[in-house]
């Protein structure tokens, strides 16, 4: 029998906050008509070079998004072993999942 025990939860939020005065004057609407649209009252932002993403480059891959994502961060030296990461995703309706992993030590070709 398997057995997946959770070892531990966690969680962060980048230190860059925008409020949604600073959203709704980017976008030239009133901070209610924003947030009667989102339910949200501030976003938190990522800082450049910390994501990693290609769906301008490949489009929507379905399931193979993580492998493909994965696949050209590796290329490009973009994964250390022992690197934490994070995947996340959002489907279509409610759907989501994310989960984290540890990169592993790959022979790369020389």
């Amino acid at each position: 029998m398997r057995v997946s025990i959770l070892a531990g939860v966690g969680s962060r939020l980048p230190a860059r906050k925008v409020t949604n005065e600073a959203v709704a004057a980017e976008i030239g609407k009133l901070t209610e008509w924003l947030y009667t649209r989102s339910a949200i009252r501030s976003r938190h932002v990522v800082e450049a070079g910390v994501t990693t993403g290609n769906i301008e480059h490949v489009g929507n891959t379905s399931a193979v998004s993580f492998p493909v994502l994965l696949d050209h961060a590796h290329q490009a030296r973009d994964l250390a072993p022992g690197q934490r990461v994070l995947l996340t995703a959002l489907g279509g309706g409610r759907a989501w999942g994310a989960t984290t992993l540890v990169w592993p030590r790959l022979d790369r070709p020389t």
